[in-house]
């Protein structure tokens, strides 16, 4: 036998070592801080198989949902049932509204949405807010090299199966008809950052994955919450057929929008200000 393998017998655990970890140590690692049962295992240096016999001989009931979840950070949000605050609710429908997107994985079983947004190099910053915004649903960005453009999406996570259903309807990003009880200030103000641009008489917020009848809704809205009056006008996409539809702000709803976002914009996107002294008393 070699020194080597005499070495590695002389400190391999005996057989009939009791298993060290007690029930109220078990119930910590799973229900607190949200550890699998490969992850207990490793911690403690025992077979999973091992851990998994003294969780039914401790009798341990694991919720079933829980213990299907993969990822670590979605069980633990899952174990404390973690809830959006306001502002990040906020921050959700603005970014739905704009660049971001609501979904389901397409390939694998998945009971739960997660949100998407992404921005160009430049505007890598504004994704870093986001991101530290939406914590602790985020996952770190990511850098499409071939086209210059960073991404993150969010865990996979029950509490934003709300927004999946309420936006999401065949297949396609929609605008509910009650869009108008989930808009406010910071909500718009994450919109016109993502698809707003700024004229010298008037702003603009592009909605081209929406329908025309769904901008009426969104004219609707806006004018209910904001008392802010848009049009709806229409665009034929250069080469094709394919129109779609932006909302234009004119004259007293220009600098009303602009009063309502501009404290709220991030630094990145200082050109989208009208500035106070374009404001009309």
């Amino acid at each position: 036998m070699s020194e080597n393998s005499a070495s590695m017998r002389s400190i391999s655990r005996p057989r009939n070592l009791k298993f060290p970890v007690t029930k109220e140590q078990l119930e910590r690692d799973l229900f607190v801080l949200g550890l699998s049962r490969n992850q207990i295992a490793e911690k403690y240096g025992y077979n999973p198989f091992t851990v998994w016999r003294y969780i039914h001989k401790y009798g341990i009931q694991r919720d079933p949902v829980v213990a299907r979840i993969s990822s670590h950070k979605t069980r633990l949000l899952t174990l404390q049932k973690v809830q959006f605050t306001a502002r990040q609710r906020s921050i959700i429908v603005g970014s739905i509204l704009g660049d971001g997107c609501i979904r389901k994985d397409r390939h694998k079983i998945s009971e739960n949405a997660h949100l998407l947004c992404g921005q160009c190099a430049r505007r890598k910053e504004y994704l870093e807010w986001k991101a530290r915004e939406l914590e602790p649903f985020s996952r770190p960005l990511h850098k499409d090299e071939s086209w210059n453009t960073y991404g993150f999406r969010t865990v996979s996570y029950v509490a934003f199966n709300e927004f999946y259903d309420l936006f999401w309807e065949n297949g396609r990003k929609t605008v509910p008809e009650n869009i108008a009880g989930y808009l406010d200030e910071l909500a718009l103000a994450v919109w016109y950052m993502d698809d707003g641009h700024k004229g010298p008489s008037s702003s603009s917020i592009s909605v081209c994955s929406f329908t025309r009848s769904e901008c009426e809704i969104l004219v609707a809205a806006l004018y209910e919450v904001f008392q802010l009056g848009a049009d709806v006008r229409e665009q034929v996409k250069t080469g094709s057929s394919r129109t779609w539809c932006n909302l234009y702000f004119l004259r007293r709803s220009h600098e009303g929008l602009h009063k309502i976002v501009d404290p709220l914009l991030h630094p990145c996107f200082e050109y989208k200000k009208l500035g106070e002294r374009c404001f009309r008393d």
